[in-house]
């Protein structure tokens, strides 16, 4: 019975041992299938950082171009905003001397007016206001001294 049972024992030392090396060999299998995924993932993450690094890159030098357009803009812009305020500054400029030279104009026609001598309506207005009153004030007189002494 020996025999069988060796025969047993081996058996089932034997099917220990193919379950072993099974076991064993299902761990490898699994190990790689993992590792292999894992450097697939690996990969793929690498693939997308670049794909975003890239992205990035771009956008970085769409945004460096964007920047240098608008800094053009804004120079060219304050050019403008020069050019426009010498022309409003000259127009300015302008105005006022033409104001000044108005109101000297109209300083001048005013003093002539109130220092200068009559014009010929108002020399004529006193002329008349003048000889009225002569005219009443003889009336006048000749009136008292023909009432005084006539009687």
């Amino acid at each position: 019975m020996t025999t069988a049972s060796q025969k047993t024992e081996t058996q089932e030392d034997l099917i220990a041992r193919i379950a072993a090396e099974v076991l064993e060999h299902t761990r490898e299998v699994t190990a790689k299938v993992v590792a292999d995924a894992a450097m697939a993932s690996a990969k793929a993450v690498l693939e997308e950082a670049r794909a975003r690094a890239l992205v990035l890159s771009d956008a970085k030098e769409t945004i460096a171009q964007d920047v240098a357009l608008l800094k053009a803009d804004v120079a060219n812009l304050k050019l403008d905003y020069k050019a426009f305020e010498g022309a409003v500054r000259k127009k300015l400029d302008e105005l006022e001397a033409s104001v000044n030279c108005q109101f000297k104009e109209l300083c001048n026609k005013i003093e002539v007016v109130l220092l200068g001598r009559p014009t010929w309506a108002v020399a004529t207005v006193i002329g008349v206001l003048s000889a009225t009153c002569t005219g009443l004030l003889v009336l006048i007189i000749s009136h008292l001294l023909g009432t005084v002494g006539g009687g």
